[in-house]
């Protein structure tokens, strides 16, 4: 599910690389590594994560539509007893289902992909932050008024 690449040019040695990658990760340092053997590559950090239960009511709130400008709209849905998030077309991921850390927090254990819920003082879900696989900064989606009404 998704691919990387690089490129890295040395104009002083006339010399360059690129890298492609069949997997979501950042490969730039290898491609500065392969140009210039002195550049360290990065430690890969893996994160584990701990998927926990949460009841159907809980779930259910988080149902809807959300919306981020200039990135389209994220839906997350019910499919038996675990949640489900599809991203805009532009994104090019499949439907994924993302399992919850916290009552909050949720992650994707086929791609780097994590899902933290924003709720207001009433504790009514008003949105959510999307954290890109690529580790880009987090995308901001807020849920859309008709589906924070018909929320449980």
């Amino acid at each position: 599910m998704g691919y990387a690449t690089a490129m890295a040019w040395d104009p002083k040695n006339r010399a360059g690389v690129v890298v492609l990658f069949n997997q979501i990760g950042d490969v730039a340092d290898i491609a500065r590594h392969l140009l210039r053997p002195d550049f360290p590559l990065t430690k890969q950090v893996i994160k584990k994560h701990h998927e926990i239960a949460l009841n159907s009511r809980i779930l259910d709130s988080y149902i809807g539509r959300y919306e981020a400008k200039g990135e389209g709209i994220f839906t997350i849905a019910r499919d038996g007893d675990f949640l489900t998030i599809e991203s805009p077309a532009d994104w090019g991921l499949p439907k994924l289902r993302i399992r919850p850390e916290s009552q909050m927090d949720f992650f994707a254990a086929e791609l780097p992909v994590r899902v933290v819920f924003k709720v207001n003082n009433d504790s009514r879900v008003t949105g959510l932050l999307i954290y890109p696989p690529r580790g880009q900064n987090a995308v901001p989606a807020n849920k859309l008024p008709s589906d924070v009404l018909d929320a449980p």
